[in-house]
This record gives structure tokens, C-alpha cells and sequence, in this order.
């Protein structure tokens, strides 16, 4: 009986010098708190992400795969609030919103990231240019110009896209376009893959934008030259522009031009012994590769309704043949080998030279 007052004592001076050293609540924390990671209290820590770094296309919004990130939650200063997994989107368009972006996981999240504002294409800009094809033009749109109204049909005809530093607005009202052979429909002036400015092409009803297959061939090399027959000449693509964003519930088709047959190869034969009798003909030239329907850097659809793109490349040309073989001194060889001196065929051209982000809508490519 002594012995176990004793212990009853004992325990509850112990217990004091605890509840002395640790506070009253820290008994509990000791016996009953998780061993987890946490920082004393038993909750898991907030995970702090990297903050997104945001690029504009337009009215898209893309920015790179943050580590760690499940989502990612945009808003926009006029109460758009989206969560997103994919690391672009085309918000709403009030013309005064300005939009963050941040990046989150179950744990954690990161700082917005720095506001940016994107190109409303409902609003109506000052500095407007209207088209209406006619056959044989070629139309061109300064840097000074935001927007472009396209309507109408033209065969042999384009629009070139003068450099720019901002981006553009062009707007399709039922057109039907088909450029010169060699010849994109819309494009860039130089090479579009050393610009960085958007096209936000809107459809409005049934647009095709096609190029024309090339059927102009090489110019043959002289006459006991030896020389290879030239590549064939490349198709153009109905659109070839640095970034592309198409918009609305139209439809649009684009179709790349078949490349040309490559050229045939120098002729031998005839003439004296240096001039002609010991020459072989030349071998036929590569053809053409073929026009893309759409070539850019990105592409984004965010379309509405029935909106839908279909984009196809067209064929490589055929390969040149070889040339006449007339020599005397090696005609006997020639003649051997001359089925295989053919050129090959050019590298058929593909829908979308550049990388697609469907946000929205209907694609064939």
C-alpha cells in the first residue's frame, strides 16, 4: 500500500516538472504531436513554387511547366478567375484586363506572375485596312497597320505581312484565295522564323487559302557540262507567318503547293575528243519539296461553335531526269546506268510546320 502511494507521488511530482519546463499544453504536444515533417504542430509545411514567367501570343496567354505544379490558376484584374493544367489559355477579352498567372499543387503555391494585357480583337482599332481580292494582286500590310478586313475571291494573288514589332489582327469574310506558284497566301516578309509578332487570324463563314502547285522546272546545265540537273523548286503554303492564333466559328481550309519536278541533267555528246567524247550527261535534280498549309513557329486554335481548320501539305515534286546520253566514248556506260541516274522525288510537305495547341474548336491536320 506504501509502496504504491510512493508511485502515485512520485508520477505527479514528474509530471509538474514538465508541465513547468514545457507549458501546460506541452504534455500533450510531446505525447500526442506527429512525427512528421511538419514544424512542431503536426501540419504539413506551405510549398512555395516558382513563379510563372508569362508570354503573350496575342489573346493567348503561355508560359513554361513550372516543377511541382498539378494547375494553374489565371486571373484577370475584371474578375476572370480560371484554373487551368495546361500551360497556356485564352482568357476572356475585356479590353482593359490584365492577367496573372500562378502555379499551384495540393501543398503549395506561387507568387502571381507579372501582369500582362493581351490583344482584344472585338475592339476596333484606328489604324484599319480593308482588302477585297481581285485576281493578280499582291497586297501588302504595313507595320503601322493593327487590323485587316479580307473579303472577297482572288486567283494569283497574296497578302505579305511587312516586319513588324506588334501584333496583327486579320479578319476572313468568306474568301477564297489562291497565290502564284512558289507563293504563300498570307505571309511574312523575309523569314518568319526570325520574328516574334502574333497573327490573330479570324474566320468568319467558308475560307480557303490554297497554293498553287509549281510547274515551272529548272533550267537545264549546258551541253556536255556534266552537271546535275538543279532541285526542283519548293511549293508555298497557304499561311506563313511567326505565331498564328485563329479565332472564331468559321471555317478554314490551307493547302500547300506541290513542289516542282527537279531538272534534268547536262546532255552529252557531239563534238571532238575534249569537246564532247569522253563527257557523261549529267544526273537528273532532286524535286521540290512540297508547301505546308500552315507553317509558324506556334499555332493556337481558340475557336467558337462550329469553328473548324483543316490544313494539308502538299506533294514533292518528281525527280528530274538524267541527260541525253549521245557520247560515244562513254555511251556504252551510260547506257547501263542511265534508268538510274534519275533524280529522287522532293519531301512531301506536312499540315503544320510548327507546334499546335488546340485550346478550343475542330482541326484536320
Amino acid at each position: 500500500m506504501k509502496r504504491g502511494i510512493r508511485f502515485v507521488l512520485m508520477t505527479a511530482v514528474m509530471m509538474a516538472i514538465v508541465m513547468l519546463s514545457t507549458g501546460c499544453g506541452g504534455i500533450f504536444d510531446s505525447l500526442f504531436s506527429s512525427s512528421g515533417t511538419g514544424s512542431g504542430n503536426g501540419t504539413t509545411p506551405v510549398k512555395k513554387l516558382e513563379t510563372p514567367k508569362v508570354q503573350r501570343y496575342g489573346c493567348v496567354l503561355m508560359w513554361d511547366e513550372i516543377k511541382d505544379a498539378t494547375s494553374y490558376e489565371v486571373k484577370g484584374s475584371n474578375g476572370f478567375n480560371k484554373s487551368v493544367t495546361k500551360t497556356y489559355c485564352a482568357p476572356s477579352l475585356p479590353s482593359d484586363n490584365r492577367y496573372t498567372v500562378k502555379a499551384m499543387c495540393e501543398n503549395g503555391m506561387s507568387e502571381p506572375s507579372s501582369e500582362m494585357s493581351l490583344f482584344d480583337p472585338t475592339k476596333r482599332y484606328s489604324s484599319f485596312m480593308e482588302i477585297v481580292l481581285e485576281n493578280n494582286k499582291e497586297y501588302t500590310i504595313s507595320s503601322s497597320i493593327d487590323q485587316v478586313y479580307v473579303s472577297g475571291t482572288g486567283e494569283d494573288c497574296s497578302i505579305v505581312v511587312n516586319e513588324r514589332d506588334s501584333d496583327l489582327h486579320i479578319k476572313l469574310d468568306n474568301v477564297t484565295m489562291v497565290s502564284k506558284e512558289r507563293v504563300s497566301c498570307i505571309g511574312a516578309y523575309g523569314e518568319e522564323i526570325d520574328q516574334n509578332y502574333t497573327v490573330i487570324i479570324e474566320v468568319i463563314g467558308k475560307n480557303t487559302l490554297t497554293s498553287k502547285d509549281v510547274v515551272s522546272v529548272p533550267v537545264q546545265p549546258a551541253k556536255n557540262t556534266e552537271k546535275d540537273g538543279t532541285q526542283g523548286y519548293y511549293g508555298g503554303n497557304g499561311l506563313r507567318l511567326p505565331n498564328i492564333v485563329i479565332i472564331g466559328d468559321g471555317t478554314l481550309k490551307c493547302t500547300g503547293g506541290q513542289g516542282g519536278t527537279g531538272g534534268q541533267g547536262a546532255d552529252s555528246g557531239g563534238g571532238g575528243l575534249f569537246d564532247g567524247f569522253l563527257k557523261g550527261y549529267g544526273y537528273g535534280g532532286t524535286g521540290g519539296s512540297g508547301g505546308s498549309g500552315i507553317k509558324c513557329s506556334k499555332l493556337f486554335l481558340s475557336m467558337k461553335g462550329d469553328g473548324k481548320v483543316e490544313s494539308f501539305g502538299g506533294a514533292g515534286g518528281s525527280g528530274g531526269v538524267p541527260g541525253s546520253n549521245g557520247s560515244v566514248g562513254t555511251g556504252w556506260l551510260g547506257s547501263i546506268t542511265w534508268d538510274q541516274a534519275h533524280g529522287h522525288a522532293g519531301i512531301d510537305g506536312i499540315a503544320v510546320r510548327g507546334t499546335a495547341y488546340v485550346i478550343s474548336g475542330m482541326c484536320n491536320f
